[in-house]
């Protein structure tokens, strides 16, 4: 609903008609949330399920839509994912490397303020190992949060990353969208 509220998915977009068909269970909640007579709830919960919508959108974009280039390095990714998000919705504000407040570091990529996606190529396993606390010090600012790995054929980590992907889900409940590519250069 978000997303077709706000534009963000076209009628002849295929993610629109699985909206569409899976989109009964919602207008029974919502129904029911109409009876009920606590509006600040249902306004808290109304943001709560916009957000998990622009979430899953975020994900499912990914997952599905996006095949990264041969990459030199980590911000060439980041510029590639800006570039993809940023014409996948077209409405949203997709920003790169954004300070963050409480620690003297960057978010890789940020949709509207809130969606955050923090994209490595790792090279051992010492950097996915490092990646987990550096998830646990984001989520704190941007509970929304996505761990992108490009998973580079040429350094053979596929079992350090599925291992540490179960992980950041379990231990942190963060996604992980891992796509294998090659880094040149």
């Amino acid at each position: 609903k978000y997303l077709i509220k706000h534009r963000l998915l076209d009628e002849d977009d295929e993610d629109y008609e699985y909206l569409m068909t899976h989109d009964e269970d919602d207008e029974e909640e919502d129904d029911e949330e109409e009876e009920d007579d606590d509006e600040e709830d249902d306004d808290e919960e109304s943001k709560s399920k916009d957000s998990d919508y622009m979430m899953d959108s975020i994900i499912l974009k990914l997952e599905k839509g996006f095949e990264p280039e041969k990459v030199y390095d980590e911000k060439e990714l980041q510029n590639l994912l800006r570039s993809y998000l940023q014409t996948v919705f077209p409405n949203a504000l997709v920003e790169r490397e954004v300070s963050l407040k409480e620690v003297r570091d960057t978010i890789d990529v940020l949709v509207d303020g809130k969606y955050a996606i923090e994209a490595k190529i790792p090279n051992s396993r010492t950097e996915l190992r490092n990646l987990s606390a550096q998830l646990e010090e984001y989520q704190e600012e941007y509970p929304n949060i996505i761990a992108f790995i490009l998973n580079n054929e040429e350094k053979n980590l596929s079992e350090d990353i599925e291992y540490y992907t179960k992980r950041f889900k379990s231990k942190l409940n963060i996604e992980s969208i891992v796509k294998t590519g090659k880094k040149r250069g």
